[in-house]
């Protein structure tokens, strides 16, 4: 069966990235605030994410300080610095 696992039956006429959102689980992290140490932002999916992408509102650099876990994200800044970030596991 196709539709087998899927949180949704896949109908006719379905895009390639409307299936992938339906077998993806996605959390949108909204003014998430980065600091020059290492900070640790929740993001909510139980699991370790597929990948992970951000918005930052200033010219701030940000980095990935360490890989994600099931539990964080883990960035660091290079000054204080607020994002939005899309993470889909």
């Amino acid at each position: 069966d196709l539709n087998a696992g899927l949180q949704r039956p896949v109908a006719v006429g379905d895009t390639s990235a409307d299936l992938l959102r339906s077998l993806l689980k996605n959390k949108r992290l909204e003014g998430r605030t980065v600091n020059t140490t290492e900070t640790l932002l929740g993001h909510g999916l139980g699991k370790v994410p597929h990948w992970y992408s951000w918005h930052q509102k200033g010219n701030q650099t940000v980095w990935e300080s360490r890989r994600p876990d099931a539990t964080y994200l883990y960035l660091t800044a290079s000054a204080t610095a607020t994002l939005d970030i899309l993470v889909e596991g």
